[in-house]
């Protein structure tokens, strides 16, 4: 099979000739022009020879204009509806492009997206965004709601560039998500279905990232989605059968990613073996929970990507 057809098969139900394999890391480079970036997804691509192509993306949403910090109603109020085109957004769009034009006829490319209430803790609410659920939450939601009309366009963009679908990643447990599961369900979850919604017949393939520990497994089967991923790995997560049980969806993860920051390659091959006996051969895509450090040695990388692929 090729790397297409491996994942059509998981998608389907079917059967591989073996598990998928992926993994990702951040590359730090929001600061340089698309087309740079993508020089680098390439190589990073070529380089690992994986199953599926998880492009990173470390560009922010635009801030309203006059504003470096939003926290209180009049700000959020700031918060327009940004477009694909956008300040730094497009130079994701520019990538994707480029990305799709060089390997895009021989694996699938799914972009990284953030949901809305992401896009504004990330620098622009940031240590502000829970206060402002109790002193604005009606102002809150409306920017939000402006947000989530910038991630189905985005989605739009990236798909018309050459992407495949979208890693669409949530903060899904009560340590990252102050006030719990109450803040999940009013400002995280709603917003990250209307997206999928929307964007469910647009792509090949959708994939839900679901962060934290102890994510939140009530109501996880209502996401409008192909791929649940999460970091099952975690003795505090379910695994990843739990969720197949649950949900009824495919499943993204087996190999603990903060193993394979400090261990040799016989560390790198046990945590393979535990995460493709994890995933079996069907209805799972063999993956690392979350990102890895950038910093590890590519050699061994490959050498643990070349071990799980003779498995």
């Amino acid at each position: 099979m090729n790397k297409k057809e491996r994942i059509d098969a998981v998608l389907a139900g079917r059967e591989p000739d073996r598990a998928p394999f992926t993994f990702w890391y951040h590359f730090g480079n929001q600061y340089a022009p698309g087309e740079n970036y993508a020089d680098s997804i390439i190589k990073f691509y070529r380089f690992f020879d994986l199953d599926l192509l998880k492009v990173m993306n470390d560009y922010h949403y635009p801030s309203p204009e006059g504003y470096d910090v939003v926290k209180d109603a009049e700000g959020l109020k700031k918060i327009g509806y940004a477009t694909p085109g956008d300040d730094t957004v497009v130079e994701q769009i520019k990538a994707i492009k480029k990305i799709a034009e060089a390997v895009g006829n021989e694996v699938y490319i799914i972009d990284t997206l953030f949901d809305p209430w992401q896009q504004l803790v990330r620098h622009l609410c940031g240590e502000y965004q829970y206060g402002l659920t109790r002193t604005c939450e009606k102002e809150l939601l409306e920017a939000l709601d402006r947000v989530c009309d910038f991630d189905i366009e985005y989605t739009k963009a990236t798909v018309n560039a050459g992407a495949d679908g979208v890693f669409l990643a949530i903060q899904a447990s009560d340590e990252l998500v102050p006030g719990g599961y109450e803040t999940y369900s009013k400002f995280i979850k709603p917003q990250a279905i209307r997206i999928l919604d929307a964007i469910k017949d647009v792509s090949k393939f959708n994939i839900l990232h679901m962060c934290g520990q102890a994510i939140y497994t009530e109501g996880m089967e209502d996401f409008p989605v192909d791929v649940i991923s999460f970091a099952d790995r975690s003795d505090r997560n379910p695994s990843l059968q739990d969720v197949k049980d649950r949900t009824g969806k495919v499943v993204m993860g087996g190999m603990d990613q903060l193993k394979i920051n400090r261990v040799s390659l016989d560390g790198l091959k046990e945590n393979a073996d535990i995460m493709l006996k994890e995933c079996g051969k069907s209805h799972a895509i063999a993956a690392i929970g979350c990102s890895i450090f950038c910093e590890n040695d590519t050699t061994v990388l490959r050498k643990m990507v070349d071990y799980i692929k003779g498995k």
